[in-house]
């Protein structure tokens, strides 16, 4: 998981697109005491640290699984924000990711659940009451990420409800990136070089540095 986690980070410096916030997942269950929690956060902030980047920039995502204690799961979002993540609750609406742990956070972002927003937003009343939640969060400074956004209704419908960002296939599909970034960015003459770097990186193979440190062959 620390692995994956660093694959991705290394990934999105490689990027032409500066800026944009990346998230990641942090699976609670995976976690087996205070010094894990530490063993996790300091790989992320070493892998983070290498791309020059803002730490608000990068937000970790408490994924909906149960925590082996609430010691853990309270050790892992105060070692989130002192380092200066943001910190998110991912599938808002499913298994273990409640009202309850919500409260218990006090996260930055809440992500709502896919299948869940998906069943609300099928009928008034579900669609009221996801109006008025993501009105509280509004309320309490917590961003919202609708999740599962696949058809432009629903679209809509996120953008009507107060949603501050959706993901999903309405937007679009996954894709070996960066092949299509020319479509959304004029490139100055560096991101331009930086951008045939990158294309000439994908025909290339990763390989791991002592300490799972991350280059391009």
């Amino acid at each position: 998981e620390t692995l994956t986690r660093e694959l991705h980070i290394a990934n999105a410096d490689m990027l032409p697109v500066r800026g944009a916030m990346l998230f990641i997942n942090l699976d609670p269950s995976a976690i087996a005491d205070r010094f894990e929690v530490g063993s996790a956060i300091s790989a992320i902030r070493r892998a983070w640290a290498r791309t020059g980047a803002e730490a608000e920039g990068l937000v970790c995502e408490v994924t909906e699984r149960k925590a082996k204690s609430a010691a853990i799961l309270f050790a892992l979002a105060d070692a989130v924000r002192a380092n200066g993540f943001q910190l998110a609750v991912d599938d808002f609406g499913a298994a273990n990711s409640d009202a309850d742990r919500l409260a218990k956070l006090r996260p930055d972002i809440v992500k709502f659940d896919a299948r869940w927003v998906a069943r609300l937003m099928r009928t008034k009343p579900g669609y009221a009451q996801l109006k008025d939640m993501t009105a509280q969060f509004a309320g309490l400074g917590i961003k919202t990420v609708f999740e599962g956004i696949e058809h432009l209704e629903q679209l809509e419908l996120s953008e009507t409800a107060g949603a501050t960002y959706v993901q999903g296939y309405a937007l679009a599909r996954p894709e070996i990136a960066p092949t299509t970034f020319d479509r959304f960015v004029n490139y100055t003459p560096a991101e331009a070089a930086r951008a045939k770097l990158v294309r000439d990186a994908l025909a290339s193979r990763v390989t791991l540095k002592p300490g799972f440190g991350l280059k391009i062959a």
